[in-house]
This record gives structure tokens, sequence and C-alpha cells, in this order.
């Protein structure tokens, strides 16, 4: 990845951050929607759909601001595992 997309040994490490932080956003806003709308397995399910279409795009990153922002999207799929 990092010859492929010319990124240096700290951008890599900073998108990895980036999927972290998409992960505490998620975390905080579905606990909002479960508390106010109910039923964690609705908003489980919408999510995953929507992250299933991010990790198709993986192939089309070209820089490192795409592999951050698909990192963060991919990373807020990952809050949905805690519910």
């Amino acid at each position: 990845m990092r010859d492929t997309l010319g990124l240096q040994k700290t951008e890599i490490w900073m998108s990895a951050v980036v999927g972290v932080r998409g992960t505490m956003v998620s975390r905080v806003l579905l606990g909002l929607l479960c508390d106010r709308f109910g039923g964690p397995r609705l908003w489980m399910m919408i999510i995953l759909v929507f992250t299933g279409i991010f990790t198709g795009m993986t192939g089309l990153v070209q820089n490192y601001q795409g592999l951050a922002a698909l990192r963060f999207f991919i990373g807020f799929a990952g809050g949905v595992y805690v519910m």
C-alpha cells in the first residue's frame, strides 16, 4: 500500500487513527439513535449495507485523503459490533 499510493509511514499510521475515530463517532451516534428509536438491529443492518459500498471502493483509493476517508467510514461500521 505504501508503494502503490506513495504514502509515508506516518500517513499509513494516521489512516489507522482516523479509522478509530470513526468507530468512536459511531458508538456515540448509534447509542443515541438506539435510545431514541430503539432496536439496534435495524441500525446495524443499515450501516453494514453502506459499509459494503465503502469496502468495495477500496480499490479506487488514489491518495492519502481517499484512504483516510475510506478508513473513517469503515471504522464507523466497526462501532456497530459493540451495540
